[in-house]
């Protein structure tokens, strides 16, 4: 259905960006394919995507073309730090850990040339977030801890949030849970805009796992009603169609913690905290 026809309106946007000699427009385009197919669980041919705009970055960024500025250059090194992103998430996938490693810092490095420190921070935490995966529990939190300073000197209160939220949940995957209530709550308060939904469902929703790890169950059920209310009042919103996949992700986990408090089936903290 819809993302079919996403895909084949970027193939006809690449071939007509070809058409008119605009390599900037095709690397962007190629890059945003390879977003879908890896969304899709197409690796194999999102791969294939990364290959040729990896290919025409490298054409482009060799041009003795006088038209080729700071700003392409800096437009080229964003796509081509993404598609290096998505072929990290590729490679972990794989289970190539190293492998993804040692991507993702390429793509920072690339990251750099282009000047956005919002992306660069993003990209710092996706690190983060590789390190977590293969256990290197010590790498991903200086991840962390470098996305979140990065987010805390220019005032992204919402960027900020998310980042503490990946440090809770590190914290609580360890059972650490004081040390997670603490991080958790901080996120949960600079995600008090409705701007910042989403952070704030899933910090409120992780904190509930922390105050359930310290058996503080009946915290723990206000918590959990809270991040539904505020799911509750974006589907009041006049967008809310628009939003349901992310609502849609947000709530099952929410009600599967929700149910196992008040039904108090769950046997032990462990078992709801990584159900």
């Amino acid at each position: 259905g819809r993302i079919a026809d996403a895909e084949s309106l970027l193939v006809r946007s690449i071939e007509y960006s070809r058409r008119m000699n605009d390599p900037a427009s095709e690397l962007s385009r190629r890059a945003d394919l390879a977003d879908l197919l890896f969304s899709r669980g197409d690796y194999k041919r999102a791969e294939a995507a990364i290959e040729k705009a990896i290919a025409l970055e490298e054409e482009r960024s060799n041009s003795t073309d006088p038209l080729f500025g700071i700003l392409d250059r800096n437009f080229a090194a964003y796509y081509l730090a993404k598609c290096l992103s998505i072929r990290a998430a590729i490679r972990l996938a794989a289970g190539e850990a190293d492998a993804a490693v040692a991507t993702m810092r390429r793509a920072l490095s690339t990251a750099k040339r282009c000047s956005d420190w919002s992306f660069e921070a993003d990209l710092m935490k996706g690190l983060g977030d590789v390190y977590a995966s293969k256990g290197d529990d010590a790498e991903a939190a200086r991840c962390y801890a470098k996305a979140c300073s990065n987010a805390r000197k220019r005032g992204e209160s919402g960027k900020e949030a998310e980042y503490l939220t990946a440090m809770g949940e590190l914290r609580l995957a360890r059972k650490e849970y004081s040390r997670a209530e603490e991080l958790l709550q901080r996120a949960a308060g600079l995600a008090e805009s409705p701007f910042f939904w989403v952070q704030r469902v899933r910090a409120l929703h992780q904190l509930s796992r922390a105050k359930t790890g310290l058996n503080e169950r009946r915290e723990a059920r206000r918590l959990l009603n809270a991040s539904i209310a505020t799911i509750e009042r974006e589907l009041d919103g006049e967008r809310s169609a628009k939003k349901l996949p992310a609502i849609i992700w947000q709530i099952r986990p929410i009600f599967s913690d929700l149910i196992a408090i008040e039904s108090d089936s769950a046997g032990s903290c462990d078992s709801i905290i990584f159900a």
